[in-house]
């Protein structure tokens, strides 16, 4: 277990030196690899999952699907020249309280929650959207990224699930709090 979350820190804490936007591409397999290179989306969208598995129930399914709506949403956006301000601050600070939320186990109503989520991965999508251009190439990047989406929220939820079989619930707040010090460590590479 102690190896299993080194090993998850060491990828949260990797990925905060990772490049914060790479430029995009327009095929669905770019759309797939894209949040691997991309620090922070990579550790706010497993966090979603993080944090939807650990507050259970509906929002389990309901958190990630309303980030991956939305975050598509976001980038359309973007294509379509629809201004959204404070989006790269919006982007940190979305890790930064996932990562607290996680940390501290907070429970939220699943609206609640969805609707802070939503904020979330509006900016997420925002940001992919202003690297692609309005065609149907941008729509396969945007499958792509979907599917990479989530796939990352499904990784979260099983690593709780693999945590709480374990009985080791503090696992799941270590890796919030592992999200947090990411997240401050793009803060200060951006600054």
């Amino acid at each position: 277990m102690m190896r299993m979350l080194l090993a998850i820190g060491s990828l949260l804490v990797l990925t905060a030196v990772a490049s914060a936007h790479a430029p995009a591409g327009t095929s669905i397999h770019e759309g797939l690899l894209h949040p691997l290179s991309a620090g922070s989306h990579l550790l706010a969208m497993i966090a979603v999952g993080l944090w939807a598995a650990q507050s259970g129930g509906r929002a389990t399914w309901a958190w990630p699907l309303c980030f991956v709506t939305i975050m598509t949403c976001g980038s359309l956006l973007a294509v379509s020249d629809i201004s959204v301000p404070f989006v790269e601050p919006g982007i940190l600070t979305s890790i930064l309280v996932l990562g607290l939320m996680i940390t501290f186990a907070a429970k939220l109503h699943v609206a609640a929650g969805a609707s802070l989520i939503a904020v979330f991965a509006l900016l997420h999508g925002y940001m992919h959207g202003v690297m692609l251009a309005a065609d149907i190439e941008a729509l396969r990047f945007l499958v792509g990224l979907s599917l990479a989406t989530a796939s990352l929220h499904l990784a979260g939820i099983t690593v709780v699930a693999l945590c709480k079989r374990l009985a080791a619930p503090w696992a799941t707040q270590a890796l919030g709090a592992l999200t947090l010090f990411a997240g401050f460590s793009l803060l200060f590479t951006h600054a």
